[in-house]
């Protein structure tokens, strides 16, 4: 027979989330739901994610090796339950993070790890994950264009052309570097292993 009683830790964690959706979230949505562009919507509820970075929310989507709380699924569905439930934008900022984190986790070296996971365990900041695939014009439909942007390796660092679509949150000139450095580093792997 399965249990589905919550262990201590699970009810403690499912409470701390659903208390940060109540303070933080439940009217998030007069803050963001009227601006005319993403990057006005970031703006808007920039200050929430910084609140749910202290609060450890983020710090819950990394390894607990990496200084993390690393949740699990089934704490992480509750987790997300509890605040999508007060705003969906706000939470799908907070969560995407995790899913930006995964390339990192899934493929990066221990010293990769070492190196940029902190800022996401640190409690303090803004730290920012995200996967930025989607090109204006689309690349995951039928008939669209295909990729267009492109990594140059030149003699002092890569010269990045192109837009991409989705990544409102992330465009800093150090978000920019992790990417390329995956890059280089994907790039440097023999060909079986990429």
């Amino acid at each position: 027979m399965i249990d589905f009683e919550l262990s201590d830790a699970q009810t403690r964690a499912r409470e701390h989330a659903r208390s940060f959706a109540t303070k933080h979230l439940a009217t998030a949505h007069t803050l963001h739901e009227n601006l005319p562009t993403p990057q006005a919507r970031f703006s808007a509820i920039r200050p929430l994610y910084e609140e749910a970075v202290k609060a450890g929310l983020i710090q819950a989507q990394v390894p607990s090796e990496y200084n993390g709380l690393r949740y699990g699924l089934v704490d992480m569905a509750r987790l997300t339950e509890e605040l999508y439930t007060a705003d969906v934008s706000v939470a799908l900022t907070i969560l995407a993070t995790g899913l930006g984190l995964s390339p990192l986790l899934i493929g990066g070296s221990d010293t990769q790890k070492k190196d940029y996971l902190s800022p996401f365990t640190d409690r303090k900041g803004v730290p920012l994950a995200r996967l930025v695939h989607s090109e204006p014009g689309g690349t995951a439909s039928y008939g669209t264009t295909g990729l267009k942007t492109t990594a140059r390796k030149v003699e002092d660092g890569w010269i990045i052309n192109g837009e991409k679509g989705g990544t409102i949150a992330v465009l800093t000139s150090s978000a920019l570097r992790v990417g390329v450095k995956m890059l280089h580093t994907l790039r440097q792997m023999p060909k079986g292993k990429r």
